[in-house]
């Protein structure tokens, strides 16, 4: 007999698993999520649906609210009308159902997601494998996406490792570990390390788990000196550039490629358009209009 619950479990996989599936879209839509928008929608409208949480329902109309100014401002009004509409839907088809299930169950609710994390990781390394991809991406346009979608399960994996030979631990060590090679995404290796501080600062409530975590620290570094000086691909040199940053900060800003130059052309962008530049049309604005750090990308 299935547990109740498990249900719960069952449903935030679903929901998860196609929120990860980026690259089936029309017109910047993700249609595979309008059978759970449309089902929510129905739910509401037949009142099974009500105690919807007003601090999140105010934080919404404050964005839609101050947000549809700078469509006014855009150099394409109908993309930036659907993009303003877009965290609307994503309210609906996906904040509404997760806060349901956690309402119910948030342990199941975890379990679901945790589970479709790495059900969309074992995707992501089988089509690294098959050579569908250069980098690992899974079902995303690119790896940094698929690093920073996946970022709750890398974090919670961290947080929960301990040596051991259960078979999830070592199952997830191993999904972990070809995720980091195959993607060989600067944003992963960002996200592991902030996992690893945040484990460590967790872990001053007890000697043990301190040293457990400072020698997972040591055997990490290890590893990753191991992995600097037999290989030389995107992932080496971030650990490479992360090791010198330490005496060179500024080396970072190279691993980090457009991105800084990207960062800075935004805070012009923003400083010289206080009501924005339309919601979703920063790429056509940029290419229209011309800033002291344009010429950098």
């Amino acid at each position: 007999m299935i547990e109740k619950n498990t249900y719960i479990a069952f449903f935030s996989a679903i929901l998860f698993f196609v929120a990860c599936i980026d690259i089936v879209q029309v017109q910047g839509i993700r249609v595979l999520l309008l059978p759970s928008f449309m089902v929510v929608v129905v739910l509401m409208i037949l009142g099974y649906i009500k105690n919807v949480p007003k601090r999140d329902v105010l934080f919404l109309y404050i964005y839609l609210a101050f947000s549809s100014i700078s469509i006014l401002y855009s150099f394409n009004v109908s993309r930036s009308f659907i993009y303003w509409l877009w965290p609307f839907f994503n309210f609906i088809s996906l904040f509404l159902p997760f806060y349901i299930l956690a309402r119910l169950d948030s342990n199941k609710t975890l379990q679901g997601v945790i589970f479709a994390c790495r059900f969309t990781c074992i995707i992501g390394i089988l089509l690294w494998l098959l050579g569908y991809h250069d980098r690992l991406q899974a079902l995303f346009y690119e790896s940094s996406y698929f690093s920073i979608a996946l970022s709750i399960y890398f974090i919670n994996f961290l947080y929960k490792f301990e040596f051991s030979i259960k078979k999830h631990i070592l199952f997830d060590t191993t999904l972990v570990v070809l995720c980091l090679i195959g993607s060989k995404s600067a944003m992963l290796l960002a996200i592991i390390i902030l996992g690893f501080v945040f484990k460590a600062l967790v872990s001053f409530k007890s000697y043990i788990q301190l040293l457990k975590t400072l020698l997972i620290f040591i055997i990490s570094i290890l590893t990753s000196f191991y992995y600097v000086s037999n290989n030389n691909d995107l992932l080496s040199r971030s650990l490479y550039l992360f090791y010198q940053s330490m005496e060179s900060p500024d080396l970072l800003v190279d691993r980090a490629g457009n991105r800084f130059p990207r960062f800075v052309l935004a805070t012009e962008v923003i400083v010289n358009n206080p009501l924005g530049v339309g919601v979703g049309t920063y790429i056509s604005h940029i290419d229209n209009v011309s800033y002291p750090s344009s010429h950098n990308l």
